[in-house]
């Protein structure tokens, strides 16, 4: 049986992928319209949240950082392979 390599990227891709989904689970309960909001607009609102001074622990921003708002875009869309 082979082992499957797991490349660094693919790392930094899942832990970006996983703090974009607690900034998108912070949204969703503290804005009752989230459900009804476009893809754009959500990953406006985590683009702020990531920019905001503070918002952050200093490890998370680290690992998100870099991302524009079409980086989240293409993360919320992201689902991982079985």
């Amino acid at each position: 049986m082979m082992e499957k390599i797991i490349e660094p990227r693919d790392l930094e891709i899942e832990q970006q992928r996983k703090i974009v989904n607690e900034l998108l689970e912070t949204i969703n309960s503290n804005d009752p319209t989230f459900y009804y909001m476009n893809t754009s607009d959500v990953a406006d609102l985590i683009f702020k949240q990531i920019n905001t001074p503070g918002a952050l622990p200093t490890s998370k921003l680290k690992s998100v950082k870099t991302l524009d708002r079409r980086g989240i875009q293409i993360l919320l869309s992201y689902k991982k392979a079985v």
